[in-house]
């Protein structure tokens, strides 16, 4: 939930990394907040990329899986200064 009340929606995905004994010791993944009010072509573009790295993880394409997060995790620094830029009141 967002401080002003409004529910936030976030999309992501990832997996725990467990140590030997088995318990968790991080989380790999990516969680992108995509709560911004209208489509967006970055949003489009995590769309796909989404789609992308399940395609890649099914056929064990770990490399290609990897680079796909890198450039997730690029889109999730862009999108909220990209929201900010965009936003109501501010000068296009």
């Amino acid at each position: 939930m967002s401080k002003s009340g409004r529910p936030d929606f976030d999309a992501g995905e990832g997996f725990p990394v467990v140590s030997k004994a088995g318990r968790p010791i991080e989380y790999m993944g990516v969680v992108i907040d995509i709560t911004f009010g209208s489509r967006h072509d970055l949003d489009d573009a995590a769309d796909h990329l989404m789609a992308a790295r399940e395609i890649a993880a099914a056929a064990g394409q770990n490399d290609l899986r990897f680079m796909i997060d890198m450039a997730l995790l690029e889109l999730g620094r862009v999108v909220p200064h990209e929201q900010a830029r965009l936003s109501p009141g501010r000068e296009r």
